[in-house]
């Protein structure tokens, strides 16, 4: 499924500076939330809000590409269960305001057994990566159920897609990120 140009979208920007943040920048160039990624012997990112440099979530896991990840968000403090619930095909599952998602590679549902899944989120992925460019929360599905922190839903459907770029990463490293560049040194 293809991204509506007529959509609000969020294209996810690496920084050139850092390998370890990526921006949300709308079409006009205004950042809405800035992931940075903790370096650590634990996998650890932070979501901010980039105008009031606020700690917004934080993703938790042994490593990246750990099948269960614990979603902390703040203000007001909240967990979220981020699983692993495929088994063959791509298929993440968490909880939120006592609804059940699901992100199937690039669509996040809202689950409403025994009636039809209900697309909320849609990523726009190179062929055959999960590494998103762009994400469009749609809202006119999501204003369809009694949802009472929508911004915070945001920022758990925003803040498990950035984990999932990260496992993709560890899967299928850049050329060159895992080499040391070697200096030569400077003549006086």
């Amino acid at each position: 499924m293809s991204l509506d140009q007529n959509l609000f979208t969020l294209n996810l920007t690496p920084d050139p500076d850092d390998r370890n943040v990526v921006d949300l920048i709308d079409p006009s160039g205004t950042t809405h939330y800035r992931k940075r990624r903790v370096p650590g012997s634990v996998y650890r990112i932070d979501v901010y809000d980039p105008v009031s440099d606020s700690l917004l979530a934080t993703a938790t896991a042994p490593n990246a590409t750990s099948k269960h990840k614990t979603l902390q968000l703040y203000n007001p403090d909240i967990v979220v269960e981020l699983k692993y619930t495929g088994t063959i095909s791509f298929r993440w599952s968490f909880t939120w305001e006592e609804h059940d998602f699901e992100w199937k590679r690039e669509e996040c549902f809202i689950l409403r057994k025994p009636d039809p899944a209900v697309l909320v989120a849609l990523t726009k992925e190179p062929a055959g990566r999960i590494k998103s460019t762009a994400v469009q929360i749609l809202d006119y599905n999501l204003n369809r159920f009694d949802i009472h922190d929508r911004k915070g839903l945001e920022i758990v459907i925003l803040t498990a897609l950035l984990t999932f770029q990260d496992s993709n990463d560890a899967y299928h490293p850049a050329r060159g990120l895992g080499v040391l560049e070697h200096h030569k040194p400077s003549s006086s």
